[in-house]
């Protein structure tokens, strides 16, 4: 990034680089570098409070305002680390993110598939691996990412388990 926060943004990312899954990495580097394109001529010290707090706000509700609240509050968590990272090496002396509040969750409603749904869906599966996975998913509750991540070798056939492996490869 040949932007004057896009070296701050690749100091950044090569400290976190150690500390973040390869998954969290990506979504970092996304988020700073469309930050980093999105203020294109600005410079780290261009977010000293109280202007920057009014530009990052602006920036996070124009980018991600309309996503579900966890969404945002992803986004702006990563710009909380990005800004405490560099207020800790005094390259900035205010932290424009100390402000911002997070978006509010709100009460999301939903429903569990009766005993027949579960049977139709899996049931209407061309695949023995589709149905598996939907078994898997709908009977016992795992998790998508924990699906996407099953490998044949994760199967004890003796003792009939999977393992199954979590955010963070857990």
């Amino acid at each position: 990034m040949n932007t004057p926060l896009g070296a701050d943004v690749l100091s950044y990312l090569r400290a976190k680089r150690k500390r973040l899954t390869p998954a969290s990495y990506r979504t970092y580097e996304s988020v700073l570098a469309t930050f980093a394109l999105h203020f294109y001529g600005l410079r780290l010290a261009d977010f000293e409070p109280p202007v920057g707090i009014e530009r990052l706000e602006e920036f996070l509700d124009d980018r991600w305002g309309s996503l579900s609240a966890r969404g945002y509050n992803r986004n702006l968590s990563v710009f909380r680390d990005f800004f405490k990272f560099h207020a800790l090496r005094d390259r900035i002396h205010g932290d424009p993110t100390l402000p911002i509040e997070r978006a509010k969750a709100r009460g999301v409603y939903r429903e569990t598939y009766s005993d027949d749904q579960v049977r139709a869906i899996i049931a209407s599966q061309p695949e023995l691996r589709d149905r598996i996975a939907c078994r898997l998913l709908l009977q016992y509750g795992i998790r998508k990412g924990t699906l996407q991540r099953v490998q044949l070798q994760h199967f004890d056939h003796v003792r009939r388990r999977l393992s199954g492996f979590t955010k963070g490869g857990k």
